[in-house]
């Protein structure tokens, strides 16, 4: 990472940088057009170092706020941290010991010098803190650095706005198409439910109901086929069980009238209870 790369990721001039890099590097500063590259733990602490002397340190170091700030965490999780490297034994025990020896309060918090605070960093981020400044240069053109009111550098995403409202504008207008093509199936749909429901409607107008003695008649046919029985046969055992049931010789009747049993039944209006009584003796595990 050059000199000026690290001044564009960190919002400061190139002269600001420039004389960070002479106090921590001063024999890589190369003179001449060939700017002078640094591996990213050297970008790193350079970078740290601009970032302290941003906050207003005195001291060239950084609380646990403006680290978690550096970070991208919250106060919380960088605070235990630094309470598990207090509490550690397999560290770098010099750095433990100064960490250790800090003593902070919420209106004069302890602060961090560089070594420190990338000590600090690596150990609660799992990996050195120079892969997240690498994934920080390579996001430049989707972050930037800004000074908030407590003049502290801290990391926003970089928005463009044209773009964005492009974006959005081509969604709306897919997201439009597509409710108005759904809809028109959906009329689609409809329509052809409401014209299945008319022919169906139709058809079953044209459909004349089952008569009484249509349905008497179908039942005895049944029943003489499955048990073997005459048609006949069965008709008269009917006429005598409607004699025993309800204590009218029905076909008495309808020879006196001249007529025929069904048709004596149907204007009568007995034709009802004769089904009942033929339903009770010959449908499916009736009587017998």
């Amino acid at each position: 990472m050059t000199i000026a790369e690290i001044a564009e990721i960190m919002s400061v001039s190139y002269s600001k940088a420039l004389e960070e890099v002479r106090a921590l590097y001063p024999h890589r500063v190369k003179r001449g057009r060939v700017p002078a590259n640094f591996t990213s733990d050297e970008s790193a602490k350079i970078m740290l170092n601009i970032k302290s002397k941003n906050y207003g340190s005195t001291d060239e170091g950084m609380t646990i706020s403006e680290l978690s700030d550096f970070v991208g965490s919250d106060y919380h999780t960088v605070a235990r941290w630094v309470r598990n490297i207090k509490d550690d034994t397999s560290c770098n025990m010099q750095v433990v010991e100064r960490i250790r020896a800090k003593k902070g309060s919420p209106k004069n918090p302890a602060r961090y010098k560089l070594d420190e605070v990338l000590f600090i960093a690596e150990k609660g981020l799992g990996s050195p803190i120079s892969d997240l400044l690498k994934s920080n240069a390579e996001q430049t053109q989707s972050f930037h650095y800004v000074q908030n009111e407590s003049n502290q550098i801290i990391q926003k995403p970089y928005y463009d706005i044209e773009k964005t409202l492009a974006e959005t504008a081509e969604i709306m207008r897919n997201v439009a198409i597509m409710t108005q093509n759904h809809e028109m199936r959906l009329q689609r749909v409809e329509q052809a439910i409401e014209k299945d429901k008319a022919v169906i409607s139709g058809l079953i107008a044209d459909v004349p109901e089952k008569s009484t003695r249509s349905m008497l008649n179908q039942l005895i046919r049944a029943a003489a086929q499955r048990d073997d029985r005459g048609y006949r046969e069965l008709y008269r055992e009917l006429y005598k069980e409607y004699l025993y049931t309800y204590s009218k010789n029905i076909r008495q009747s309808a020879d006196n009238r001249g007529i025929s049993v069904l048709d004596y039944a149907e204007q009568t209006g007995e034709i009802d209870n004769l089904f009942a009584l033929a339903v009770k003796l010959y449908a499916v595990g009736g009587a017998k």
